[in-house]
Formats: structure tokens, C-alpha cells, sequence
């Protein structure tokens, strides 16, 4: 049974607002009898008053705020808040869950994933999907029993097996639901409990993890291990690497920056500052003959 619920797709149906969402609930379908045997086998052998039970139980006892199936299951002539439910609460969460247990069970959950932001796990959705195949497959089969004998016993072997199906579905949610209210409710009187978050998907599992002592962080690698590192006293900084060592440098006051000394009027060099003295240009012949002027300033 186990390699049959992996043909079934564990995507989430088309359109889901759920979907997405950044919690899950804290046992899933799978593990649900294992976390919480007792709740699970009462909602195996009685579905109908453990959904009773778990409506309320989600609702806080205040079964004021209870609406047929709380909204979910809407339609043209069936709308929740409008069948006089205030008037009775619990005789109509009574009928519900006794005339409508699939939709109890269905509603219950739904509003507890939308009052506490979750998503269904993966293996729910196939569980689900894979009830609902067995459930279609035995009408189905019941259809074609009545129009001929031969699928009669066929029909009645898969009748017992989606009732099996069913009722251990009901079951599993049943018991998911209420350790997820029991989880809610302890969070409540005790704020030091913390959510079961997803574990972070490691990017390369085939690589060592390390653990550094004290809490210290990882020094990053020197880019050139073969140099040499140098420190600074007092915390200065390194002066940068002159480009031409051997040439003067010069300070210019008030941050000013240096000027062109001459400027070009016909070809000539004019000097700006009278005070200082230009040199003759020297002349630089090219391979045609005709000489190129450079100017060149002396301080």
C-alpha cells in the first residue's frame, strides 16, 4: 500500500491559498498514531461525536461563533450563518457531524490551517488524493453492479476496503487536529514553547559541517598566504605607493587643485602667472619635417 500512495501526486491542488504558507502542522498524517494513538483510534471507531468534540474544542467552547461546516462548503441554496444556527448551535453541529462527517472533519481542519497560517505536509496531500481515488473507484464499481452481477462481489471487496480507508483517514486528521490545538493551547500557558520550524535544506549535503568553539566565526582565507602582512601602530593606515618616487610632490593650499600654467592663443604659449618664468619650447622634428612646440614650465 505504501509503494501505491507514491503514484499519486504530493503537489497541492491547483489554486490553493494555502500553498506557500510558512508552517505545517506539527505531526503529520503519517506520524499522527504514533504521536497520539488513543485520539487517533477514537476518531477511527467514532467519527461522528470525535468531530463533535474537536469542532467545539477549535471553537473554544463558544460555540457562538459556530456556522454550518464554519463557511467551507458554501453553494447556491446552502449558505453558512443563514440556517438559523444561532438559535441552536449545538443541535446543528450535532446533525452536522453525524449527517455530514466527511465535511465536518474537512471543515475543522481548514479552519484551523487558516487561524494559524498552514500548509498541508506532502504526504497529506497524496493521502488524500489516494482516498478519494479508492472512494470514486467503489462507486464506480457499484454502478457497474447494478447493471451486471459479475462486479457484485468485486463492488463489495472495495466497499470494505474505502470504508477501511476512510475511517482511518478520519482517524489520522482527527488525531493531526487536536495535538495541533493541544500544541496551541500549551504555547498559550507557556510562551517559552517553540514552533517546530522546517529544517533549513543543507545546499551541499556531501560536505563537512564544522562546529567552532566559543561561538567564534570562521577567519576568511588570505588571498596570498606567501605574503607578508604588516601592521600599523596606532591604528594608522597604510599610505599609498607614491607612482613616481624621484618627482617632487606638491601641496596646494585651500585644497586648491593646480591650474594650467599656459595657455595657446595661435599656436604661441601664453603665460598666465607673470611671475614665473617659461623656457624656450624645445622643438621635436616628426618623420615629415615639421617641428611640434612643447612648453615647459619652471616653478
Amino acid at each position: 500500500m505504501a509503494c501505491i500512495l507514491f503514484c499519486f501526486s504530493d503537489g497541492p491542488v491547483e489554486g490553493d491559498p494555502r500553498y506557500g504558507r510558512p508552517q505545517t502542522f506539527q505531526v503529520g498524517l503519517m506520524d499522527s498514531f504514533c504521536k497520539s494513538p488513543c485520539c487517533c483510534l477514537t476518531g477511527f471507531f467514532c467519527p461522528c461525536a470525535s468531530q463533535y468534540y474537536l469542532r467545539n474544542k477549535s471553537l473554544d467552547g463558544d460555540l457562538r461563533n459556530y456556522t454550518c461546516c464554519q463557511g467551507y462548503y458554501n453553494c447556491c441554496c446552502f449558505v453558512a450563518g443563514s440556517m438559523g444556527e444561532q438559535s441552536c448551535p449545538e443541535l446543528y453541529l450535532c446533525c452536522e457531524s453525524f449527517c455530514f462527517t466527511s465535511c465536518a472533519i474537512s471543515a475543522t481542519r481548514q479552519m484551523v490551517m487558516d487561524r494559524y497560517n498552514l500548509q498541508t505536509d506532502p504526504m497529506d496531500n497524496r493521502l488524500i488524493r489516494f482516498n478519494n481515488c479508492i472512494q470514486y473507484l467503489a462507486c464506480i464499481c457499484n454502478c457497474l453492479a447494478m447493471l451486471d452481477s459479475s462486479f457484485a462481489e468485486i463492488a463489495q471487496l472495495l466497499d470494505w476496503f474505502a470504508h477501511c480507508v476512510w475511517h482511518s483517514l478520519v482517524g489520522c486528521m482527527t488525531a493531526q487536529v487536536n495535538y495541533e490545538l493541544n500544541f496551541r493551547n500549551e504555547m498559550k500557558r507557556n510562551p517559552q514553547v517553540q514552533l517546530e520550524m522546517p529544517q533549513q535544506v543543507q545546499m551541499y549535503p556531501n560536505q563537512p559541517q564544522y562546529a567552532y568553539p566559543n561561538g567564534q566565526q570562521p577567519v576568511q582565507a588570505q588571498m596570498y598566504p606567501n605574503q607578508p602582512q604588516y601592521a600599523y601602530p596606532n591604528g594608522q593606515q597604510s599610505v599609498p605607493v607614491q607612482m613616481y618616487p624621484n618627482q617632487p610632490q606638491y601641496a596646494y593650499p585651500n585644497g586648491q587643485q593646480p591650474v594650467p600654467q599656459y595657455a595657446y592663443s595661435n599656436g604661441q604659449p601664453q603665460n598666465v602667472y607673470p611671475n614665473q618664468v617659461a623656457q624656450q619650447p624645445s622643438h621635436m622634428y616628426l618623420n615629415q619635417g615639421q617641428p611640434v612646440q612643447y612648453a615647459i614650465a619652471r616653478n
